[in-house]
């Protein structure tokens, strides 16, 4: 299991963009703060292979224990576990968000964050 370091920019239109590629069903991406764009979506596209998925994960806990990290909301109040490519918009707006390989096997997935400032 490894930890992806995400790359994290600002689009040309202000966004913040953060990316972790490539992501396999044993990888976690490393956490990062995205509270100040509270507008946030997410795209993930790739390998699925044989029944992946990628689970999106929030947390408030400044020292992002084990144990601290739960499953982010959709605006239908589903869970984010894409195992399709797809674009999904987040409700919550915890301190830091991750995105964590959470089944399959063969998978290599990249998965993109935007965020924007501004009500939602």
């Amino acid at each position: 299991m490894a930890t992806v370091v995400g790359t994290d920019y600002t689009s040309d239109a202000g966004h913040r963009v953060v990316s972790w590629t490539p992501m396999t069903q044993a990888d976690t991406g490393k956490a990062i703060s995205m509270s100040d764009t509270p507008v946030k979506t997410v795209q993930v596209f790739g390998t699925f292979g044989a029944a992946g998925a990628i689970t999106m994960e929030g947390s408030n806990d400044v020292g992002q224990s084990a144990g601290s990290w739960f499953t982010l909301k959709d605006w239908q109040d589903a869970d984010i576990v894409l195992t399709t490519s797809k674009l999904v918009a987040i409700r919550e707006n915890p301190l830091y968000v991750r995105p964590r390989g959470s089944a399959g096997t063969g998978v290599t997935l990249s998965v993109v964050i935007v965020g924007a400032k501004g009500s939602r």
